[in-house]
C-alpha cells in the first residue's frame, strides 16, 4: 500500500502538528460529553464500564505524559525513535485518525436522557474502536510502519511500571481512598480551611467531630478524604519518577529539596481547592461547585504545581549537574511575530477561556466580556504577526457571509433551558451593566470570534492540510469544516458554514477572506440577537 504524504511539511512541524491535533481532539471529547451531554451513563450501563470511559482522556493524558518525560530523560535510548519520526504527514493515516475521532463523538448525536439500555450498550463498541482507530492512525502518523521494533530500549522495567501506573491512576487513586485518613493532617486541612474562609468574611458554622464546614446551606465535610493526602502520593509519585528518568543530569542531593516544598505547595493548593469549592457552592452554585469545579479543580491543581516542579528544575541551574547545566542564554523566539503561532495560540486561549468559564460559572455567557477581553487582548499582542496577511474587503465574501448569517437565523433552534437561564439572568442586571454586555457580545462575535476561529480553522488546519491534490484538498476540506462544526453547538449547520468559509480561501487564497466572511454573517446574527432577545441564536 503507499501512502501519500505532504513534502513541505519538515519533522519539526509533524509531531507539534499532530500534539495540537491530539489536544483539541481530548478536549472536543471532554467537553461535549461531561459539559453539553444530559446522559447518566450508570443508568443504563455497568458502573466499570461507565467508570472506565469517563477516565479515558485523563488515562490517556497521564499515560502520554509519561511516555514524553521517558523520551526526555533517556535520551541516547531515544534516538533510533527519533530516527523512526515521519518527516511528512502521511494523508492515510490521518484519515484514519480522524475516522476514529468521528466515531467516538458519534453516539453523543443520539444519545439522550431518554436512551434505551440496549442503545447505551451497544454504543462501547463504538466508542472503544473509535478509540483505539484514532490512537493507531496517531501513531502512524508520527512514526514509520517499522518504527515499533524501536522502542525496545526505551522499555525499561521502571517505564512499564510507570505507564502501568499511569495507565490504571484513576482506579488506584479511587481504591486508595482509606489511605489518606491521617488524622493529624485531616484535622489540620480543617482548621486551615475554616480560617482562611472566616478571613474572607464569611459566617462559617463547623462541627469538627464530624468534620462538617459550612457556609449557608452549602456544607462540605472535609475530612480524610479532602485532608490532600492524595495530592501528597501523586506529588510525591510524580518527583520520584521525574528524579529517577533524569537522575544523570540532576543533582540528587539537592532535588531531594523540591519534595517537601512540592508537599507544602499541593497542600496550600488543596486548601484554595476546599475553600473555593465551599465560595462558589455557598454563592455561586451548588450544582456547579459539585460537578464541574469538584471534578476538575483537583486534577488542574495537581498539573500546575508538577509543571511548577518541572519547570523550576530546569530553569534554575542549581539543581543540575555541571555537565548539564546552560552556559550561555538562548535567543528568545519571536512568539508575537510569528504567524503560526499567531493561528494557534488565540484559539487555544478562546478554548480554555470557555472551559474556565463553564467550570466556575453556573451561566458562562453571563461572563462573555471577560472572556472576549483576554482573547482580545492576545490578538492584539500577535498583531505584529497578522498584519502581514492580505486584508482586502471583498464584496463577494460580505455577500456570501450575509447569506449565511440569514440562514443560520432561519434555522435557529427554540431555546434550551440554559437559554431562558441566561435570558432571566440578563434581565435582573442592572441597565448600564445590560448594555456593557451587549456591546461586548456584538464586539466579540462580530470581530473577535471571526479573527481567531478562521486563522485557526482555514488559516492553520486547512492550509496545513491542503495542497494541489483532490485526496488532500478534500481531507482538508472535511477535517477543517467538522472540526469547526464540532467546537458549536449547531454542529450541522456550522459544518456546512465552515465548508463555504474554506472555499472562499481556495477562491482567493486569501484568509482574510473567510474572516470577512464570518464576520458579516456574525454581524447579522448578533444583530438579530441584540433587536430580538433572542441570544442562543447566535
Amino acid at each position: 500500500m503507499s501512502v501519500h504524504v505532504l513534502p513541505s511539511l519538515r519533522r519539526f512541524r509533524v509531531i507539534p502538528t499532530l500534539a495540537v491535533l491530539g489536544i483539541l481532539q481530548l478536549a472536543a471529547v471532554s467537553l461535549l460529553y461531561k459539559n453539553a451531554h444530559e446522559f447518566e451513563c450508570d443508568t443504563y450501563a455497568p458502573v466499570f464500564l461507565c467508570a472506565g470511559l469517563s477516565s479515558a482522556v485523563l488515562r490517556a493524558m497521564c499515560v502520554l505524559g509519561i511516555v514524553a518525560l521517558a523520551l526526555l530523560a533517556y535520551r541516547d535510548r531515544a534516538q533510533s525513535i527519533r530516527a523512526a519520526l515521519r518527516t511528512e504527514l502521511p494523508v492515510f493515516w490521518l484519515g484514519v485518525q480522524f475516522a476514529g475521532f468521528i466515531l467516538v463523538l458519534l453516539p453523543w448525536t443520539y444519545i439522550g436522557p431518554n436512551a434505551s439500555t440496549p442503545t447505551v450498550l451497544w454504543s462501547f463498541p463504538v466508542w472503544i474502536t473509535g478509540g483505539i482507530l484514532a490512537a493507531v492512525g496517531m501513531y502512524f502518523s508520527a512514526f514509520q510502519r517499522d518504527a515499533w521494533t524501536e522502542w525496545k530500549p526505551l522499555l525499561t522495567p521502571v517505564f512499564l511500571i510507570a505507564a502501568a501506573i499511569a495507565f490504571f491512576a484513576p482506579e488506584i487513586a479511587r481504591q486508595a481512598e482509606n489511605i489518606w485518613a491521617f488524622q493529624p493532617i485531616s484535622y489540620l486541612t480543617f482548621n486551615a480551611t475554616e480560617n482562611v474562609l472566616v478571613l474572607l468574611g464569611q459566617q462559617v458554622y463547623s462541627e469538627q467531630e464530624n468534620a462538617l464546614l459550612a457556609v449557608r446551606d452549602f456544607a462540605v465535610l472535609v475530612g480524610a478524604a479532602c485532608a490532600g493526602m492524595e495530592g501528597f502520593a501523586l506529588i510525591t509519585g510524580f518527583l520520584l519518577f521525574y528524579f529517577t528518568l533524569f537522575r544523570d543530569q540532576l543533582q540528587f542531593s539537592r532535588v531531594w529539596f523540591l519534595i517537601p516544598v512540592g508537599l507544602a505547595i499541593s497542600w496550600m493548593f488543596n486548601i484554595v481547592r476546599i475553600v473555593t469549592l465551599m465560595l462558589i457552592g455557598a454563592h455561586i452554585s451548588p450544582d456547579l461547585a459539585a460537578g464541574g469545579f469538584h471534578s476538575h479543580a483537583g486534577w488542574l491543581m495537581f498539573t500546575l504545581v508538577s509543571l511548577g516542579m518541572v519547570l523550576t528544575v530546569n530553569n534554575i541551574s542549581w539543581f543540575r549537574r555541571e555537565a548539564d547545566r546552560v552556559q550561555s542564554p538562548r535567543e528568545p523566539l519571536p512568539f508575537w511575530s510569528d504567524l503560526t503561532t499567531a493561528q494557534i495560540f488565540p484559539f487555544i486561549v478562546f478554548m480554555m477561556a470557555g472551559l474556565v468559564a463553564q467550570t466556575l460559572f453556573s451561566i458562562p455567557d453571563l461572563v462573555y466580556p471577560f472572556r472576549m477581553g483576554l482573547v482580545a487582548l492576545v490578538v492584539i499582542l500577535f498583531w505584529p504577526a497578522l498584519r502581514t496577511l492580505e486584508w482586502r474587503v471583498d464584496p463577494i465574501s460580505i455577500g456570501v457571509g450575509a447569506l449565511i448569517g440569514v440562514g443560520w437565523i432561519l434555522v435557529a433552534p427554540d431555546p434550551s433551558e440554559n437559554s431562558l437561564e441566561l435570558a432571566t439572568a440578563l434581565e435582573a442586571l442592572a441597565p448600564a451593566l445590560l448594555i456593557g454586555w451587549i456591546i461586548c457580545r456584538i464586539i466579540g462575535s462580530a470581530l473577535i470570534v471571526p479573527v481567531v476561529e478562521e486563522l485557526f480553522f482555514r488559516g492553520y488546519v486547512f492550509r496545513l492540510l491542503d495542497r494541489d491534490d483532490i485526496k488532500w484538498r478534500a481531507l482538508a476540506l472535511a477535517v477543517s469544516s467538522i472540526l469547526f462544526g464540532v467546537m458549536h453547538g449547531r454542529w450541522w449547520e456550522a459544518i456546512i458554514a465552515g465548508f463555504i468559509y474554506a472555499l472562499l480561501v481556495l477562491r482567493t487564497g486569501r484568509i482574510a477572506d473567510a474572516i470577512v466572511a464570518h464576520a458579516a454573517s456574525n454581524i447579522i446574527i448578533a444583530g438579530a440577537a441584540a433587536a430580538t432577545g433572542a441570544w442562543w441564536i447566535i
